[in-house]
């Protein structure tokens, strides 16, 4: 399971920056902003956001769990499902909420033997 990670960024990036482009197109032109919406916004911009800065920056390094990041994910996926509205609230939990959860517990967890060669400090 653990080769199955190098395959997951990319394809997550594409098709949850499609759909960010949805929810912000939606919110942008509507007449009225819908509670779905919203959510879906606030549980999909953080991993998102988060991968995305390591792309840019190129920054390899992880916290051992993103707890806030987790925590609007599912704020925002509740406050999706309050407001239920279809996509907005299957973005919510398939694109945040259930992919934020597998990158805190799954993904970002390194499980990595200690190494007779490897020192702290060194």
């Amino acid at each position: 399971m653990t080769r199955f990670k190098r395959y997951l960024p990319i394809p997550y990036l594409i098709v949850a920056m499609a759909a960010l482009g949805h929810i912000v197109t939606h919110l942008v032109r509507a007449e009225s902003w819908g509670l779905a919406w919203v959510g879906a916004l606030l549980a999909t911009a953080p991993l998102v956001t988060f991968m995305s800065s390591l792309v840019l920056v190129q920054r390899a390094r992880t916290f051992r769990n993103q707890y806030l990041m987790l925590g609007v994910a599912l704020l925002g996926t509740v406050t999706a499902f309050i407001g239920f509205e279809s996509p907005a609230t299957w973005y919510a939990l398939f694109l945040g909420f259930i992919p934020t959860f597998g990158y805190v517990f799954w993904y970002s967890v390194l499980d990595r033997s200690s190494s007779m060669a490897l020192e702290v400090g060194a």
